[in-house]
């Protein structure tokens, strides 16, 4: 992928894992949108719909005027930075590694097969306990990815300042 002349260019290995080459593009704006809006002078608010949604889960209210305390207010800066950082994550490479975990899968060849194109059979884990902790971290991990997505979907049109 590149820009020429201000134009997005996908290159045909770019579509090959779409998912992929938008990942990248999404995570590097992200990263610098939060380093610009946590410069001193980058910060001029909070996007509505970040208090809104504080007020409508009953985290914070308006005082009169539709004025913040103070307090809320650090809430709803804590509240954003917490979405943001979430999407990051989303975008970001940080899928675990199945080479630290302590287990490995063999595969078993059935001796009989009804086709002899075909190979059927298992696969034996060396260690049930640690090959239970990796797909729960992966588990976790896909979970953490699908909301951060969720958080980018629903405050995309708040990644301004």
């Amino acid at each position: 992928m590149q820009i020429k002349k201000g134009k997005v260019l996908f290159g045909f290995k770019d579509t090959f894992s779409v998912n992929n080459t938008l990942s990248k593009v999404i995570l590097a704006g992200l990263l610098k949108y939060k380093e610009v809006i946590n410069a001193k002078w980058g910060r001029k608010g909070i996007p509505a719909s970040i208090s809104q949604e504080l007020i409508e889960q009953g985290k914070i209210t308006y005082q009169k005027d539709f004025q913040l305390s103070g307090e809320d207010w650090d809430k709803c800066e804590s509240y954003f930075d917490y979405i943001l950082d979430e999407m990051l994550y989303a975008f970001s490479d940080n899928e675990p590694d199945i080479m630290l975990y302590d287990f490995k899968h063999t595969f078993v060849k059935d001796s009989v097969q009804s086709c002899p194109a075909s190979i059927s059979g298992t696969y034996e884990c060396s260690n049930e306990a640690e090959s239970k902790r990796y797909t729960d971290d992966m588990e976790a991990h896909n979970k953490r990815c699908l909301e951060g997505r969720l958080y980018f979907a629903k405050f995309f049109d708040t990644l301004w300042w």
